[in-house]
Parts: C-alpha cells; sequence; structure tokens
C-alpha cells in the first residue's frame, strides 16, 4: 500500500517533533515547516501531498492565508487541510471552515483521534481521486462506443458501465441515467448492484424534477 504523505505547518518545533513521532508511527511519510512561507514552498514543491496540518496562530501568513491560497488554486485546492489550534473559538471553527478546511482539531489533543481524523481525510481524498478517474474512464468509454453500438447492444453497454463504477469505488449499488441535452429528456435508466434494473424510457427532466419533488 502506498504511504500517504502529509505536511505539518506550525511555528513550533516541539509540536513538529511530536506529530511528526505519532504519524511515523503510524506509516505515514512526513513533511514540516514552520512557518507559513516554508509551508507553501513545499506545497509548490509537492503538490499531490494526501493531507496538511495547518496551525492557525502562526506569523504572517498565518493558517487562514495558508488555506485561502491553497484553495485559490486547482492543483492544491483538492488538498485535505485540518487546522490545529489551542484557541478553541467558535469564530475560528466558522472561518476555518468557511475558508476550505476539511476538519478542526484543538490543541491539546489525543494522539488516537489525531489520526483517527487525519486517516478519514486521505481516504476520503483517495474516493475523491478514484471517483474522478472512474467518471472519466466510463465518459470515454461511453463516448467511444456511440458510433458503433447497436440499439440490441445498449442494455450490456450501459452493464457494463456500471460495473466499472461499482468497482472503480468498491460500492455495493451504482446508477447511470442517460440524460439528452438538447432534448431534456431522459432515455435510459440502468441500477447496478445485486441485481440490475434496466429502463429503456423517455422522459422528460421538467417531469421527473416534478416527480421527485412532488
Amino acid at each position: 500500500m502506498v504511504k500517504s504523505t502529509v505536511l505539518i505547518i506550525d511555528d513550533e518545533p516541539n509540536v513538529i517533533e511530536y506529530v511528526s513521532d505519532i504519524l511515523i508511527y503510524h506509516g505515514y511519510t512526513v513533511l514540516s515547516a514552520t512557518s507559513g512561507a516554508e509551508g507553501l514552498a513545499l506545497i509548490a514543491e509537492n503538490p499531490h501531498l494526501d493531507a496538511i496540518l495547518l496551525d492557525v496562530n502562526m506569523p504572517p501568513p498565518n493558517g487562514f492565508a495558508v488555506l485561502k491560497r491553497l484553495q485559490a488554486h486547482p492543483k492544491t485546492s483538492g488538498i485535505k487541510v485540518i487546522m490545529l489550534t489551542a484557541a478553541a473559538q467558535i469564530e475560528d471553527k466558522v472561518k476555518a471552515f468557511s475558508t476550505g478546511a476539511a476538519d478542526y482539531v484543538e490543541k491539546p489533543f489525543e494522539p488516537d483521534e489525531l489520526v483517527a481524523r487525519l486517516q478519514t481525510q486521505v481516504n476520503l481524498k483517495r474516493t475523491e481521486y478514484a471517483l474522478r478517474a472512474t467518471l472519466a474512464k466510463t465518459e470515454a468509454f461511453y463516448n467511444a462506443s456511440q458510433s458503433v453500438v447497436k440499439l440490441e447492444q445498449l442494455p450490456e453497454l450501459l452493464k457494463t458501465i456500471v460495473d466499472n463504477v461499482i468497482s472503480g469505488l468498491s460500492a455495493n449499488r451504482a446508477t447511470l441515467i442517460l440524460f439528452d441535452r438538447e432534448t431534456r429528456q431522459i432515455n435510459y435508466f440502468v441500477r447496478g448492484g445485486p441485481g440490475y434494473e434496466y429502463v429503456n424510457t423517455s422522459v422528460s427532466f421538467d417531469e421527473l424534477s416534478e416527480g421527485l419533488s412532488g
């Protein structure tokens, strides 16, 4: 299994040492920075980090400023950031989440809780990546098949697409709806999982929306 890489940004070296020891013990690869500027430089060199543990109260740029810069760039906006702070002000928590933080941990923290919260975010990031990759693969597969597939082959094709989604996400069930943007019609509906449900129909998007809202 590939190790997860985590960056710790904190202006207190003893905190970095303490957290690093915990994460290394649990199998993480750890990078560290003692300032926001140093942290941003490391992120530029390592844009595919799994997560960042970011202290709020640092000399400029502080944790909020660093987080805001990360969220502003597509290459880094997907990195899961967990804010660390000794201040338990509700305003700080609201600001952290509204700026794009994935989680918020107060100092002092329990090592097991920190690792559990961190691993949750790492797993979420990898699931999101797998979903994007699976959807891209499925879209490419479907687009390539449009010029050659025969009508009688469509159920099997759609079943294969649903299987790819389930397999890529290790899910139990997936649903595929084919929607024609020009006519705003839903033409096919496939639900895969323990069994398969295939519907060849013609329902307008507006009719479906009314049905769902009703």
